[in-house]
């Protein structure tokens, strides 16, 4: 989806959040990761690094969105 996109920019402290979190899961501590938050703002992007990283360690992702 993002394949040409380029390097994310602006979301550093968020991906490192969530890439901390990812470590506790790594580490065998139970639960999941969600995104919300205003139309636009990157949350899809920042899901898409994210999975794309989890992916590259060997890991599962599964995602999903819902409609309003």
């Amino acid at each position: 989806m993002f394949a040409n996109a380029g390097p994310i920019v602006g979301r550093e402290a968020e991906l490192g959040a969530l890439e901390a979190a990812l470590n506790g899961l790594a580490e065998g501590r139970a639960g999941f990761l969600s995104f919300e938050g205003e139309p636009g703002i990157g949350k899809t992007r920042l899901a898409a690094e994210l999975a794309a990283e989890v992916r590259a360690d060997g890991g599962r992702v599964l995602s999903g969105w819902c409609d309003d």
